[in-house]
């Protein structure tokens, strides 16, 4: 069975579709919040550097502080009642940011990518965690390989979506609040159609320290070789694709003297790359998990952000 007869299946369509609609408002709100500051707010170069990094790392912190946290929820919960309430704290994120790009308020913008942050840490365990509860083991290469091409191409709308929505002139603010509001409620309803998927460990003892709990899960991660070589995989290819497509805005206007346009067309070459790569990985890995491969792959980014 080809891995695209997955989407169509239940078990599996639903919760493509909400996680695809999750990648698409998180990054049509970033890259709408990133083009107010670059071209209708025109912030200088160094003014616009210092925003883009802030809120980078006002997105990444909750990653590292409740990583754990979330690890444990996606244990001791079921996880399609869980998704359900991260879809309602986004729609409550994308109602303040609204009020954000209504007031041209970066400040409020800055406290809503922290909160898609949270939003992003805590449905990012679920998500990995969900789909080999829904698929066979010959599957799971395909259904993974979907899920990240989905993203990747989410992503990719998104972006467009929100730098162009914000490109509007005089009502950018109000098309991309509405957007992003409407696809928050879709990606809810979405979430509506995902079976039930129980609880792996209900009887777990919840740590809430997230210190201790990171040291834990990283001491378990470690005495795994292959899984410790995953981790430190997925952490470099995330770091590394974020990293370049926070500059890209900056990169656009300020080395390749570009408009928005230009910029799409970076993130287009960028987004089409990833969704290729990730559909390919069926068949290079003849439907095993190969993680040979992501050493290879890691090897190529290096290459190329050293030429870059």
């Amino acid at each position: 069975m080809s891995q695209f007869a997955l989407l169509g299946q239940r078990r599996f369509g639903p919760f493509f579709a909400t996680q695809a609609m999750a990648a698409f408002n998180d990054n049509a709100f970033r890259y709408a919040t990133v083009g107010m500051a670059t071209f209708e707010l025109a912030l200088s170069q160094g003014a616009l550097n210092t925003y883009v990094n802030l809120a980078l790392a006002l997105f990444i912190i909750p990653f590292f502080v409740l990583s754990a946290t979330a690890g444990q929820l996606a244990e001791k919960f079921e996880k399609a009642r869980l998704i359900r309430y991260i879809k309602l704290f986004e729609i409550l994120a994308m109602l303040i940011a609204a009020v954000g790009f209504w007031t041209r308020s970066l400040e409020l913008l800055l406290v809503v990518l922290c909160m898609m942050g949270v939003h992003s840490t805590v449905f990012g365990p679920i998500k990995y965690a969900i789909v080999p509860q829904m698929l066979k083991p010959h599957e799971l290469t395909g259904g993974n390989g979907l899920v990240e091409s989905g993203t990747s191409l989410s992503i990719l709308i998104g972006s467009l979506v929100g730098n162009a929505l914000m490109a509007v002139p005089d009502i950018g603010p109000t098309l991309a609040s509405l957007t992003v509001i409407g696809m928050a409620i879709a990606g809810f309803v979405a979430s509506l159609g995902i079976p039930k998927a129980p609880a792996t460990a209900p009887d777990l003892k919840f740590n809430f320290n997230p210190v201790s709990e990171t040291w834990r899960v990283l001491g378990h991660v470690r005495a795994e070789r292959t899984v410790f070589y995953a981790v430190i995989g997925i952490s470099w290819f995330w770091f590394f694709g974020a990293t370049l497509t926070t500059q890209a805005p900056a990169y656009a206007r300020d080395y390749l003297g570009g408009d928005a346009s230009v910029l799409n067309l970076v993130l287009v070459l960028f987004s089409v790359g990833v969704g290729v790569g990730s559909l390919c990985c069926e068949k290079l890995s003849a439907r095993r998990v190969n993680p040979g491969l992501v050493t290879l792959g890691a090897l190529g980014m290096t290459a190329v952000g050293l030429d870059l």
